[in-house]
Formats: C-alpha cells, sequence, structure tokens
C-alpha cells in the first residue's frame, strides 16, 4: 500500500508539472535538466490566467505577469512583482521576487531586494520522478493515468513559427476519491527557434483553464548585468535537504 501512495504521489506530481508548464516558458528547466540553450538569447512577458468556475456559476480570474531573460550562454532570469492580493497569499512578504538561473556556474539564486540578499543554492541535473521508480510502481502509474499525444497544425505566434501539440491526461476513477474519469487537456506551442514553449492552455475539471503565453519577445541579448548578483548583496548560501 506503502508503494502504492508514493506512485500516486509522483503521478499528482507529473500531472502538476503539466499543469503549471511555467518552467518550460520561463526556460528554468533548461538549466535544471542539465541542457544549456546557447546562442538562443531573448526577453519577454510571461502572461499567466486562471479561471476557474464554481458549481453555482461564479468564476474566481486571476492573472500573472513575469518578465523573462535568456542570454546566449544560457543563464535565465524571472521577475515578478506581485499585486496588493497576490502579497496578501505570499508566506515571506517580499514584493519583488527575482531568480537567476545560472547553469554555467551551476548555480540559482533567489533575490530579495528588499532584504539585498541572495539565497544561493547548488543546480543539480533533472532527474524525472519516473526514472526512480520500481518495475511495480510504473505499473501501479500507468493503471492511474493514462496520456494520450496528437499533433496541431502549426501557428505563427510573436513572429516565431511554433509546432502544436494537445495531451490528454486520464486520471482513472478512484484515484484522487474521484467517482468517474479526470480528463485534462493541454494543448502547447513550442518554437524551435528559440527552443521554448511559447504559448501553453489547460483544460482541468478541478482546477479550471489556464493560459500561459509569451509576449513583446525581443531577440535580442539583455544586459549581462542582469544575470549577476549585485555587488552590495549578500550572498547566502542554502544547503538542499536531503531525501531520505
Amino acid at each position: 500500500m506503502k508503494k502504492l501512495g508514493k506512485s500516486l504521489q509522483i503521478g499528482l506530481i507529473i500531472i502538476s508539472c503539466v499543469l503549471v508548464g511555467i518552467s518550460q516558458i520561463t526556460g528554468v528547466v533548461v538549466a535544471r535538466s542539465g541542457v544549456i540553450v546557447k546562442n538562443a538569447p531573448y526577453s519577454a512577458d510571461t502572461n499567466s490566467t486562471t479561471v476557474q468556475t464554481l458549481y453555482d456559476g461564479n468564476k474566481i480570474t486571476n492573472k500573472y505577469s513575469t518578465k523573462v531573460y535568456r542570454d546566449s550562454e544560457g543563464r535565465t532570469r524571472t521577475e515578478q512583482i506581485l499585486s496588493e492580493s497576490e502579497m496578501k497569499n505570499s508566506y515571506n512578504q517580499q514584493r519583488e521576487i527575482i531568480t537567476i538561473e545560472d547553469p554555467v556556474a551551476g548555480f540559482s539564486y533567489y533575490l530579495n531586494p528588499t532584504t539585498k540578499t541572495a539565497r544561493r543554492v547548488e543546480l543539480k541535473p533533472y532527474e524525472s520522478p519516473v526514472q526512480t521508480m520500481t518495475n511495480e510502481q510504473r505499473e501501479n502509474l500507468s493503471k492511474s493515468y493514462s496520456s494520450l499525444r496528437s499533433d496541431l497544425s502549426e501557428r505563427t505566434i510573436e513572429g516565431l513559427v511554433c509546432r502544436g501539440s494537445s495531451t490528454k491526461t486520464t486520471t482513472a476513477a478512484g484515484i484522487v476519491g474521484n467517482e468517474r474519469e479526470l480528463v485534462m487537456t493541454t494543448e502547447s506551442w513550442y518554437s524551435s527557434e528559440l527552443k521554448i514553449t511559447v504559448m501553453m492552455k489547460t483544460t482541468d475539471p478541478r482546477f479550471g483553464d489556464r493560459t500561459l503565453e509569451l509576449k513583446n519577445i525581443s531577440r535580442n541579448e539583455p544586459d549581462k548585468s542582469l544575470f549577476i548578483v549585485p555587488k552590495d548583496y549578500k550572498i547566502i548560501v542554502v544547503t538542499p535537504l536531503k531525501e531520505e
């Protein structure tokens, strides 16, 4: 039973990665996977919109914007300024959130402009949860979740030719207390030129509809200073917790 629970947990992690999708768009997943995308610099605005429809027809809409940068060496930077409503849900009350991923040096930095501190974490090669599973866990997972992928027509978005795909992920009845199957649909458009997902749309009966898209894409090289911790910041080395 314990093994089955772990399999389901991993399955939920996989679905959550599909749902969020933000790493693919900002380029963070590139750094954590150990694959450095060089000679494809860009900057853009990442806009995220989530619409959740309640049982009485009422709707909850949330919108977020993040500025993203990537240089020719594969370093990335994300900047997000929280609104008043977002601040209420932020555990650390940090208004501006800045992250620098430097796969060349092997570190990520989480900057706090208010305290002028940068928390440094060593980047580890990304390891898919599926890779660490036993055969029994893989079998249980395949019985609980299934995915079907199909190609969509090419689209030109922000001047980039993008390949489209649609993925339907089905959660079997009873896995998360559901009486019937749950079907989540994700449509994404990927630019081979920049090696990023330019747009992603996800529909999930539990969490609603979410759209992630890049806007105002610039192919110019971002300023080098964006990927360096300012000299007046104090660097705090963070040691990741070891998994038991």
